[in-house]
């Protein structure tokens, strides 16, 4: 069973080598995108029929400036553009359910929106196009912008844009925990099948070498007819 245990190690190593991006990867904020603004007083953010806006994170906006931003629709479901105002402070709202973005429910971010009425909310088109809209931006500072259409924030549809500043890099990662993800649960179903795969060739390959051959039957053929014994030569004894 050497060979087995090779080709286990041998496996094993390969799958640690293999990048596994899970929903806490940080480069996969809310499944967009972060782009630098420098100083502009502009900006275009586009919906499409996945949970996530592109781009989720716009740093170096213009503080104290009217922005002009202009919203398209990709594709068919009801989408909104909703910018936080939680008095001039940075707040990520993952923050109402102790950093978990799905675990918080609709009659929270109801009664924040209640506390702290939005800077801006708007709905997208629910059909193809791109219309604009005005806001005054606020003093220096780091804003979360969701969707709060049932059920999308939870999963994973808000960013963030910065006025006068970088978006900081902790909410690069602000993700929604949803499990380990179908990437990891196809490359461990590989990584399963590869090792029973190794340990079967290592097994009829040691018997082999051990110089016990197989039966017929074990390999999945029929065992062959045995020929019958040709009669013996010679008289046959006569009694007396």
């Amino acid at each position: 069973m050497t060979l087995a245990a090779a080709a286990i190690v041998v496996v094993a190593l390969l799958a640690l080598a293999v990048p596994v991006s899970s929903s806490n990867d940080p480069a996969m904020a809310g499944g967009g995108s972060a782009v630098t603004a420098s100083g502009s007083t502009s900006l275009s953010i586009s919906v499409s029929n996945a949970f996530a806006f592109s781009p989720n994170a716009v740093g170096n906006l213009a503080p104290n400036s009217t922005i002009s931003v202009t919203l398209t629709t990709l594709g068919s479901l009801a989408h909104t553009f909703t910018l936080v105002n939680a008095s001039n402070e940075g707040y990520n709202l993952a923050s109402l359910a102790g950093g978990n973005p799905a675990a918080v429910t609709a009659g929270q971010l109801n009664s924040f929106f209640a506390k702290y009425p939005p800077l801006v909310n708007v709905p997208f088109l629910t059909t193809l196009g791109s219309k604009e809209i005005n806001f005054t931006s606020p003093a220096k500072g780091w804003y979360e912008f969701i969707c709060t259409e049932p059920g999308h924030y939870q999963s994973g549809m808000f960013g963030f844009l910065a006025f006068g500043m970088d978006v900081p890099s902790n909410l690069s990662g602000a993700t929604v925990n949803t499990g380990p993800g179908l990437p990891v649960f196809i490359i461990t179903g590989t990584i399963v099948s590869l090792v029973v795969i190794a340990v079967v060739l290592a097994f009829v390959v040691g018997r082999r070498r051990q110089g016990e051959e197989m039966p017929p039957e074990r390999l999945g053929y029929p065992e062959p007819p045995v020929e019958p014994s040709p009669p013996h030569s010679g008289t046959p004894p006569t009694g007396k």
